[in-house]
């Protein structure tokens, strides 16, 4: 049984934290709420609530793990940033509801605890609960029996206010999900094509240029003077990489939660030590331009999106709806402080550069113009293909589009009270009659009742979940530390 574990620790992993997920990670997850520096010990007081440096690597590693199988996207930095922040940000929800749960009076006992570790059969042999199993499982994934049955006490008080949450599903409200997912109509339609070869004369184009010069602006200008401290020129020794590791560790976590050690991470850790002096040099480096000791190097008539300074940098400038210097700013390398010496504002595009837009533009009208003139003329009396009943989502019974285009058509379709009439598409407009109408299959829905009854209750307590945390956050106080 150990050899088990030992050969498939990921698994285990995610059994042991998986069910900090089952109730906040579908609806109180949110993404860049708060902004955290963990430290040893507490990450953040939610409440009555602490959470605790191992709760925060526990949810990293689930969510690591759980993105690492089922994606086929490689994670990258800013990927595992976001890990890292919907981990924390999980936690503190949870934190939440657990202060709720208690100011409502509910409990958990070791004894519901207890019945509930013992009914996990990964902590089985021989068909029943082992508890030198249990203590080596728990060893062989670094969790301590205390905190993980005081996690299991913390996930019965969740179930026990999510129950209180739940509202039962009623007869119409099944009814109307059915009508939703199974509304069947027998459609007759006609797909009406655009002209291929549309032309547009210099002159033509020329002419609704003069006319309509304010539809082609080009980007607002702008005069910018900035100065940019690169880490790659800030020397670093091995002593300032190590403590720039110390006070930052929970930024070097591997793919258990697990922080690093410092000969695995000492390239990241100079680079962090670096950039740490770049910013001290970046912020001297402002005040010196403000006293007139350093001249910054400045561009004329520079657009939004330059070579000089990246466009995340050109946003925060003008934000900030100021001609003061800025404070540090990060970037890829290293920082940057900068101003906008002066705006100008957008001018129409001289036609040569505005031409190819002008073009595009009249074509589009024309294309327009020609499939709503055909349309209204073929609406009436138009004959096409009928289908079989079908549902909004039998894309492939629509012959002659794609799945895009099948796709929007039968929403429009299946959302308007119309018998008949148009759904116009980028270059083809779909005429449509319907030809007989299904509300739903009743034997399909009596065979789906306890499905739709299940997702009625669970899209009414998603709703009651999202207004109870809004509450709940302007109720219990969050310190990150």
């Amino acid at each position: 049984m150990i050899s088990y574990f030992q050969r498939h620790r990921k698994f285990l992993v995610i059994v042991l934290g998986i069910t900090v997920f089952a109730f906040v990670g579908a609806g109180f997850v949110g993404w860049g709420s708060y902004s955290y520096g963990a430290q040893a010990g507490a990450v953040a007081e939610v409440g009555n609530e602490n959470i605790t440096l191992e709760q925060y690597r526990s949810a990293y590693s689930n969510l690591h793990n759980f993105y690492s199988q089922f994606s086929d996207q490689p994670l990258n930095a800013e990927m595992e940033s976001g890990l890292q922040q919907m981990a924390l940000n999980t936690l503190i929800n949870e934190a939440m509801l657990i202060n709720f749960a208690h100011d409502l009076g509910l409990t958990a006992s070791d004894e519901e605890a207890s019945k509930e570790i013992m009914a996990m059969e990964v902590f089985w042999l021989n068909g029943r609960f082992d508890k030198p199993t249990y203590i080596a499982a728990l060893a062989n994934v670094r969790r301590d029996v205390k905190s993980f049955e005081a996690e299991i006490a913390r996930q019965i008080l969740i179930k026990k206010l999510s129950s209180l949450l739940q509202l039962p599903a009623t007869q119409s409200e099944k009814n109307a999900l059915a009508a939703s997912l199974y509304a069947t109509d027998r459609i007759t339609y006609k797909l009406i094509s655009a002209p291929r070869n549309i032309t547009i004369s210099n002159t033509e184009a020329q002419q609704y240029y003069e006319n309509n010069k304010l539809q082609f602006m080009g980007e607002p200008r702008y005069d910018i003077e900035y100065i940019k401290l690169d880490a790659a020129t800030q020397e670093a020794t091995e002593k300032e990489a190590q403590d720039y590791y110390d006070r930052s560790r929970s930024e070097f976590l591997d793919a258990a939660g697990e922080i690093l050690p410092f000969e695995n991470v000492k390239t990241e850790s100079l680079f962090g030590a670096k950039m740490a002096k770049a910013r001290r040099e970046a912020m001297s480096a402002k005040i010196a331009w403000r006293d007139g000791a350093k001249e910054p190097q400045s561009a004329k008539g520079v657009e939004l999106i330059n070579s000089l300074l990246s466009q995340e940098v050109m946003e925060q400038l003008e934000l900030a709806q100021s001609l003061e210097i800025s404070n540090p700013i990060e970037v890829a390398d290293g920082f940057v402080v900068a101003r906008i010496a002066a705006r100008y504002a957008s001018e129409p595009l001289p036609f040569e550069r505005a031409k190819e837009l002008v073009i595009e533009e009249l074509k589009r009208q024309a294309t327009e113009k020609y499939l709503k003139t055909e349309s209204e003329k073929q609406l009436p009396n138009f004959t096409g293909v009928t289908t079989a009943f079908i549902t909004k989502s039998d894309f492939e019974s629509v012959v002659g589009l794609s799945e895009s285009e099948a796709s929007q058509f039968l929403e429009q379709v299946f959302g308007s009270t119309a018998v008949e009439g148009v759904v116009e598409l980028e270059d083809k407009a779909v005429l449509y009659r319907i030809v007989e109408q299904k509300l739903f299959d009743t034997n399909k829905a009596l065979a789906a009742d306890g499905m739709l009854g299940e997702n009625v209750v669970r899209l009414k307590t998603s709703q009651i979940q999202q207004g109870l945390l809004e509450t709940l956050k302007s109720r219990y106080r969050v310190t990150l530390y």
